[in-house]
């Protein structure tokens, strides 16, 4: 017999989002299933769609519009329940609705969910990136390791307005689960995003977890503090410059990975090339530069906010 009616709505709530149905049409279907009369099934769901939001209480999570004022150029922030472009203001002004933006999640609220629903591996392959995380704390056998990835998908094919999603995966967690519980920690709305400003939320949220355990129940109804750690930010070469605030691929000590300074270069190299280090890349960080002069200090023009993530490794992690 299925009781799980939590599930079911769950699904329903899926199923809607992914379909992008109405209100109207989520209340007929609550009203198709709730007509079902089987002795199999058991059902005690919402009736419609108000019910359904009730039941999941969206607004107990923690969901934040994020723009840069236009005159000043800070970053202003608030609840995204709260109807941010008539309430939110800087200079005067409010946010414009086709202003760039970018929406961000609570991940330790996303966690608290999530956990205590998926199975951990056991014995799991260490990669590199977290051997380096352990060397440097004490890191507990209920520590958590991310995953981060972040690139552009179109609107539309006629439009330079995209989306830019940061999705993350728990790498302790089976395959399986892996694959059924990617998480969205916040989505850039616009042309293409300004990562100096997208990743400070990001950045603030991983250098608490970092410090501040999430506290959770498993299935056994044990408590667990886990401690989170960003192993890695997956990208592809288009938009690891950006992030990592250095020239191009093809752009003079454009490599990321070593001290080459041709524009262009070709596998395999004739001469043992200098690697770039997380420590050395700081360095370069601290010379004040611009885009333009960037080859006159190896390919870097900036500091990226990720550089303030504890034990994050911008070179080999990226």
């Amino acid at each position: 017999m299925l009781t799980n009616t939590t599930s079911l709505s769950y699904d329903v709530m899926s199923l809607a989002s992914r379909h992008n149905l109405t209100h109207a049409c989520v209340d007929d279907l609550m009203k198709l299933i709730g007509n079902i009369n089987s002795t199999q099934y058991t059902f005690n769901l919402p009736k419609n769609q108000k019910q359904l939001d009730d039941e999941f209480n969206i607004k107990k999570f923690t969901v934040t519009y994020n723009y840069v004022c236009d005159s000043c150029k800070r970053l202003c922030f608030s609840s995204l329940f709260t109807n941010p472009w008539k309430n939110l203001k800087c200079c005067e002004k409010v946010p414009r609705k086709d202003q760039d933006h970018f929406v961000m999640f609570s991940l330790k609220e996303i966690l608290a969910v999530v956990l205590p629903t998926v199975s951990f591996m056991e014995n799991c392959v260490i990669s590199q990136a977290k051997k380096d995380i352990i060397m440097k704390v004490a890191f507990d056998e209920h520590d958590l390791t991310l995953n981060i990835n972040t690139d552009g998908v179109p609107c539309f094919s006629s439009s330079n307005v995209s989306l830019w999603p940061i999705l993350c995966v728990i790498n302790e967690l089976t395959n399986i689960d892996k694959k059924d519980n990617v998480v969205m920690l916040g989505v850039w709305i616009g042309k293409k995003p300004n990562f100096q400003t997208f990743l400070i939320p990001l950045t603030n949220q991983l250098k608490v977890l970092s410090e501040d355990p999430i506290i959770w129940k498993n299935a056994n109804g044990d408590t667990i503090k886990s401690n989170v750690y960003a192993q890695a930010l997956i990208c592809d070469s288009i938009a690891r410059p950006p992030i990592q605030m250095m020239q191009q691929h093809n752009g003079t000590f454009g490599c990321p990975f070593c001290y080459i300074n041709s524009p262009g270069h070709y596998f395999p190299h004739q001469k043992i090339l200098d690697l770039r280090t997380h420590s050395t890349h700081l360095l370069h960080c601290n010379n004040q530069t611009t885009q333009a002069q960037a080859k006159n200090n190896f390919g870097v023009y900036g500091k990226c906010p990720l550089l303030e993530i504890p034990y994050f490794n911008m070179i080999n992690g990226t």
